[in-house]
């Protein structure tokens, strides 16, 4: 996880294999920050021309690449940027993550090129067969529309509590923009997936002038 080697240990009365996968969906969105990592946002500084920038208004972050003709726009609010992790699409130059100070919410994705979005139902499925076989699979999966954001909601089994998630595309002007909004709590599942509906409604996208 980033710079560090996590080992952990899950201890059960029967052994099963439920509590086991359980556990696992518990940590797999652990992540490591340090305050050094979080002064200077995620692909700050670079001259990658498809690397991630980004930028700091008073009130929100503003996120782009240069060979992508799209900027987003994410309210701050106690958003901070976390550490980059190494391994898998999580190392990509177009990848990006927030953690919030307050809440256990998470903000990331990918600016991608749009040929990679073969629509909807095809990502989710592809989505779903690269997990790890030892997760949990998901429950409550809702498909959705939000604006122009196309919108797979799911929530991930965890003993008492409530893992849920969004999974959004846009799609425009030749970017693929894939954001990925997950919180762990212990508000009941509809709770916490129309908190996550209402940050995507407030998370912008417009066209570069």
């Amino acid at each position: 996880m980033g710079e560090l080697l996590v080992t952990f240990t899950v201890l059960t009365h029967d052994g099963g294999d439920s509590i086991r996968r359980q556990a696992i969906a518990l940590v797999q969105n652990a992540a490591h920050a340090n305050e050094e990592a979080s002064s200077s946002p995620p692909g700050a500084g670079t001259d990658r021309p498809d690397a991630i920038q980004i930028t700091q208004t008073n009130t929100n972050y503003v996120l782009t690449a240069p060979v992508s003709r799209l900027v987003m726009q994410i309210p701050k609010g106690t958003l901070l940027p976390s550490d980059r992790e190494t391994g898998g699409a999580t190392n990509s130059p177009r990848y990006f993550s927030f953690r919030d100070r307050d809440l256990p919410l998470i903000v990331s994705g990918w600016f991608e090129p749009a040929q990679g979005f073969a629509g909807i139902q095809k990502f989710w499925a592809n989505e779903v067969a690269g997990w790890n076989k030892q997760l949990p699979p998901p429950q409550n999966v809702a498909f959705a529309k939000n604006g122009s954001w196309e919108v797979v909601a799911y929530d991930l089994p965890v003993p008492n509590l409530t893992n849920a998630h969004l999974r959004a595309h846009w799609v425009q002007a030749g970017t693929w923009i894939d954001l990925h909004l997950s919180l762990t709590n212990r508000q009941p599942a509809g709770d916490a997936r129309a908190l996550l509906v209402a940050l995507l409604g407030i998370v912008s996208v417009s066209e570069k002038k």
